[in-house]
């Protein structure tokens, strides 16, 4: 291979890698804007909460556990949603899932709080919610290996047996 044509392939090679690295980091950019916004700094929603087609879930989703509490807003379709605030007496699992005909449906995503108050937290799903889909968030205790599984970790329930359920809408921001 003559030395031109060596160059040539790693100059070729070079701006390769450096389209993929713009291309990604792009994509990572428009995708997260609307959280990321100095106008928007917290997420919170901006725009009609109210217009979603089809059966509204009422704002804000609040229901009480033996000790702990979540509350949650409608919001924008997406890969994180966000609760508002939550209190938690106990190490718990915190799942989203899709709502199929009033019952709980796929886990989207979950994460893990300790004891505590939270603020604005957050849960980064597998894969987004939809525009005028409804979807609950409800908690698992955790089986003391700090994994999630929904299979070996406990659905926190009523003394009923009915699963305790925050329900939100995912809406379209105007």
């Amino acid at each position: 291979m003559s030395e031109t044509a060596y160059y040539t392939r790693k100059n070729l090679i070079i701006a390769f890698i450096i389209g993929l690295i713009v291309g990604f980091g792009s994509y990572y950019v428009w995708d997260t804007a609307p959280f990321q916004s100095n106008e928007n700094p917290k997420g919170e929603i901006k725009g009609n909460q109210g217009d979603v087609t089809g059966d509204n879930i009422e704002n804000p989703s609040t229901n009480t556990g033996d000790e702990n509490t979540i509350t949650i807003n409608n919001q924008p379709a997406g890969l994180r949603v966000v609760l508002n605030s939550a209190s938690f007496e106990s190490s718990v699992w915190v799942a989203v899932r899709e709502d199929v005909g009033g019952e709980l449906g796929s886990i989207l995503g979950a994460a893990r709080f300790d004891v505590g108050l939270y603020t604005d937290a957050e849960i980064e799903l597998l894969r987004n919610t939809l525009e005028e889909s409804k979807y609950h968030v409800v908690m698992y205790e955790d089986d003391g290996d700090r994994e999630f599984d929904h299979k070996k970790d406990t659905l926190i329930t009523r003394l009923d047996g009915t699963p305790i359920t925050y329900g939100f809408s995912a809406i379209r921001i105007k």
